[in-house]
C-alpha cells in the first residue's frame, strides 16, 4: 500500500492512499434513522433503487449500507474517486436521500465527507 496522504495544497504529507495506486479516495458518510416497521422496505429500496442510482453517478467507486434492524439506525458510506467527484455528485446524492426520506420516513442525522486514509 502506498503510504502518502495529500495535504490541502495537494502535496504529499506521508500517511496513506486508500486504493493502493497513489490516488486519494473520498467518502461521504450519512447517519440516518428509519422507522423500525420500514426497515425491510429500506433494504429493498437500497438494493433495487439506491445502489443502481449511485452506480450511475460519475466518479462513484462503491459503497456500504449498514443498519441495525432493531433500532432502524443506519450508516451509508459511499466512496468516490476524488474530492471533485464527491462534490460533483452532491446534487444527485441529495435527491436520492430526499426520495428515500419521503418514502420511508427516514431522518438524516448527519452527512460528513472524509478522505479515506487507508484500507485493508
Amino acid at each position: 500500500m502506498d503510504l502518502r496522504l495529500r495535504g490541502r495544497q495537494g502535496g504529499d504529507v506521508g500517511l496513506a492512499s486508500a486504493n493502493g495506486k497513489g490516488e486519494v479516495v473520498h467518502a461521504r458518510v450519512t447517519i440516518s434513522e428509519t422507522p423500525v416497521d420500514k426497515v425491510d422496505l429500506a433494504i429493498k429500496l437500497i438494493n433495487e433503487e439506491i445502489i443502481p442510482a449511485a452506480k450511475k453517478i460519475p466518479g462513484y467507486k462503491g459503497g456500504y449500507w449498514l443498519g441495525d434492524r432493531a433500532s432502524g439506525r443506519g450508516i451509508s458510506i459511499t466512496l468516490w474517486e476524488s474530492e471533485e467527484a464527491l462534490k460533483a455528485g452532491e446534487d444527485t446524492a441529495k435527491q436520492i436521500r430526499s426520495d428515500a426520506a419521503k418514502r420511508l420516513g427516514l431522518k438524516i442525522g448527519s452527512i460528513d465527507r472524509y478522505e479515506v486514509l487507508g484500507q485493508s
